[in-house]
Order: C-alpha cells, then sequence, then structure tokens
C-alpha cells in the first residue's frame, strides 16, 4: 500500500497556497493563523493533496485541495471533484495506490450519514465519541487488512469500512479511471461513534 503522510506546508510556500485556496471562495476564509499541509498522491500524477484547516470560528474546519502548480480543484464532498479530476489529471491506479485512493474519494463524500472510511487496523478508527474498553478489545479481530483483487478495467477491494457509526464489510470496485462504486456491503457491528461532522 502506498504510504504518505501530510507535511507542513513552508513558510515560503503558505502565502502563496493561501492566495490560491482564498480565490476559491467569495471572500477569504483561510488566514495567516489556518494551518497548511500537503501530501503525494501517485494517483494523479503531478498533483498534490492540500489538507487546509482554519481555527477562526467556534471550532476547527478543513477543507481539501488537489493542486499543482498550474491548477487547483477544490474537493467538494461529492464525486463531481473525482470525475473532473479524471479528465484532467493523468490517473495512475496501481496495486499499491488503490487502497489509497479510495480511502481519500470515499473519505471525502459528505452523505447524511456522515463520510465512508476505510479501514485497514484499530489505528485507522477515527473515533468521535466514548468508547468501551470491551470494544476496544472487539474491533481489532473485526477490522481487516484490505484485499486487492485485479479486475477488468479495474480493481475489487474487500476492505472494512465505516459508515453512520456502523462498521461493515465492502465490496468496491474502482476503474482505471478513478470511478467508484461500492457493489456490496454486510453489517458487522453497530453503534461505534465515527460519524464526523463536516461543513461545505
Amino acid at each position: 500500500m502506498e504510504s504518505g503522510n501530510f507535511e507542513k506546508v513552508s513558510e515560503e510556500q503558505f502565502p502563496k497556497l493561501l492566495e490560491r485556496i482564498n480565490d476559491l471562495h467569495h471572500r477569504p476564509f483561510f488566514n495567516k493563523e489556518s494551518y497548511l499541509e500537503t501530501r503525494p498522491v501517485s494517483f494523479y500524477r503531478d498533483y498534490k493533496l492540500l489538507k487546509a484547516t482554519s481555527y477562526s470560528g467556534m471550532f476547527p474546519v478543513s477543507m481539501q485541495f488537489f493542486y499543482n502548480s498550474n491548477d487547483i480543484v477544490k474537493v467538494n464532498g461529492d464525486r463531481a471533484t473525482f470525475e473532473e479530476m479524471s479528465k484532467k489529471a493523468d490517473v495512475h491506479l496501481t496495486k499499491y495506490n488503490v487502497v489509497t485512493y479510495a480511502k481519500i474519494f470515499l473519505g471525502s463524500l459528505m452523505t447524511d450519514g456522515g463520510s465512508f472510511q476505510i479501514v485497514q487496523s484499530l489505528e485507522d478508527v477515527k473515533f468521535t465519541g466514548d468508547i468501551t474498553e470491551e470494544l476496544l478489545k472487539e474491533l481489532p479481530d473485526l477490522i481487516k487488512t484490505a484485499k486487492i483483487t485485479k479486475a477488468d478495467d479495474g480493481f475489487m477491494l474487500d476492505a472494512s469500512m465505516f459508515y453512520d457509526n456502523n462498521l461493515y464489510d465492502a465490496e468496491i470496485f474502482i476503474g482505471k479511471h478513478g470511478e467508484l462504486d461500492i457493489k456490496e456491503e454486510k453489517l458487522i457491528r453497530e453503534n461505534i461513534p465515527t460519524r464526523e461532522i463536516y461543513l461545505r
């Protein structure tokens, strides 16, 4: 699986990126107190993923953007962002980065039940409420490492996925051009506090 951690934007890059992301909004949303971090994404050649967090409100608000030296695209919480990127970027999906792609794609979708979170270990789980010791002991046996299978025109993933505070086993198709479809899901465990709240 592809590895890639976010790194803080340098002082030299900060003002340039701050201006670029604020230009996408009707009024400046981020300021010099905001935190900007980037990570590589090998499935979109020549692009990086930027995460910007504002602390000017009552609670932190984060947004994400795909960008390169000439282009910047806001991740808007729906499939349209990835459809747009598949047209303008050189999509390069392999067995080494397809899980990362699915995690970023599904994790950015905003629905009534929150986002979809693919996890491969207890360390991947982002709890949003109190949990019991019993649950902490139970979860490692319920969460599995994603299994990748080559399919016609893409890949199939057999993965553990959280959605709306529930854990599922999910069968997910990812096409070679970046299209994604959850083909099947099986409920494994209910009422696990993992649902995140997003603002557009």
